[in-house]
């Protein structure tokens, strides 16, 4: 150390912060009236002071005269001493930016908090950006607590709670995206209370950062507020919050919830979701599977999703919706023996329910009835059939056949990951990629 602690250290002051403010009387008053947003602000400044006297009772004593010390003439000690202040907790920093706060020059206290701060995440800048958490403008804090989520700062979470209890509801909106950024999950009780707010947008907000957090435990709570908020995205996002909570086993409320879903008129971005997701579930029991498969059954006479909803069907073994598929499209193509469109429809139902070598004799019959006329999507269909059976030349034949662009076929290997492990042990599928 050169230097050392000497003359300029300054015996620091007791923090404040946890003792009471106003009589008695006035707080009566305002207990009378408090709104539940006020009420929130409260609870989360009694933890905020309780997990300062928890994990700093002796910081003052032990650390912060030692960060007042100049930095030039004690940069070895001091350098030592952020290393292992970073390791003591992230909440740290959050205190030693309430410390700044206070009324005074700080000096080179406030200088070695940014230099804590700077070498742990060195993608951060000193000024303006540390600077803003000082500013009493509430506006300023949030945009740099905007950046500091984004590159996960530790500490960050108790700073962001310190300025919901000050923001003004302008500010509101913002502070909630940046609780869906962190996707901490101590945050979703927090954010839960935001469900009912007056604002529809504060209530999509809230559920799409409970989203992100994904807490399993608030699931039920979630889904049912969820459900009446106004906005057409709330499905996607429900089902997306389900996906992330439910296991491959999954308990009978997530299955409750999939099926309440799938029983409304959901869009379809979101039904194809709905479908995906049933068909990876695993009803916990027959009373869940015959409520789900109830469900599936109305989606069978949908043109674009009953494929979908009958292989989700057979997922957990109720093959009624495939034959039903199958059944209509075979009368179709009856009545319409040299028409490609039934024997592609068929392909791919085929190619959903795991039927390859049907699928394969369809998309062939679609390319004899097409001619000349066959567009790219065929040939890609019927590559991709013959990739699901395991055969590279297959895969070769039809994408050459169809003389497709070098986006075309770019794109089809963007699209199938698997499609690699076929390059890697077919030499001339290789080189006819190598060459588009």
């Amino acid at each position: 150390m050169r230097g050392g602690p000497g003359p300029q250290k300054r015996a620091p002051r007791k923090p404040s912060g946890t003792e009471p403010s106003g009589t008695a009387t006035g707080k009566g008053k305002q207990d009378s009236v408090k709104t539940p947003w006020q009420k929130l602000l409260a609870e989360l400044r009694e933890k905020a002071a309780r997990k300062r006297a928890r994990l700093f009772p002796g910081f003052e004593k032990k650390y912060l005269s030692d960060l007042k010390l100049p930095y030039r003439q004690n940069q070895e000690y001091l350098d030592g001493l952020f290393d292992k202040l970073r390791t003591e907790d992230p909440d740290l920093v959050s205190f030693l930016f309430e410390t700044l706060r206070k009324p005074g020059k700080q000096g080179s206290l406030e200088n070695n908090t940014y230099r804590l701060i700077e070498q742990g995440n060195p993608l951060l800048f000193r000024l303006p950006l540390l600077r803003h958490l000082l500013s009493k403008n509430p506006g300023d804090r949030v945009r740099a607590l905007e950046i500091f989520a984004k590159t996960r700062t530790p500490g960050v979470l108790p700073l962001l709670q310190e300025t919901l209890k000050e923001a003004p509801p302008g500010l509101l909106r913002r502070l909630i995206s940046i609780y869906a950024e962190l996707g901490d999950p101590r945050l979703a009780p927090t954010l839960l209370p935001y469900l009912d707010h007056g604002d529809p947008r504060v209530r999509l907000l809230a559920l799409r950062a409970l989203v992100s957090i994904g807490s399993p435990s608030l699931f039920g709570k979630v889904f049912e507020k969820g459900l009446g908020l106004p906005d057409g995205s709330k499905e996607e996002l429900l089902l997306e919050y389900l996906a992330k909570v439910a296991p491959e086993k999954p308990k009978p409320e997530h299955l409750r919830a999939l099926t309440l879903l799938l029983e409304m008129e959901l869009p379809r971005t979101a039904l194809d979701k709905a479908l995906d997701l049933a068909a990876r579930l695993s009803p916990p029991d027959r009373k869940a599977r015959l409520a789900l498969d109830k469900a599936l059954e109305r989606w069978l006479s949908h043109p674009g999703a009953k494929v979908l909803a009958a292989r989700a069907m057979a997922s957990h073994g109720n093959k009624s919706g495939v034959k039903k598929v199958l059944s209509e499209l075979g009368r179709f193509i009856r009545r319409n023996r040299r028409v490609p469109y039934g024997y592609i429809q068929r392909a791919r139902a085929y190619l959903a329910f795991g039927r390859y070598s049907e699928a394969l004799k369809d998309a062939k019959e679609a390319l004899r009835y097409s001619r000349n006329k066959a567009n790219s999507s065929l040939f890609l269909l019927a590559a991709e059939i013959e990739m699901r059976r395991g055969k590279p030349l297959g895969i070769l034949r039809y994408l050459k056949e169809g003389d497709l662009s070098r986006e075309t076929l770019q794109q089809f290997r963007r699209d199938h990951p698997e499609l690699e492990a076929f390059l890697k042990s077919s030499s001339r599928l290789r080189r006819f990629f190598r060459g588009n």
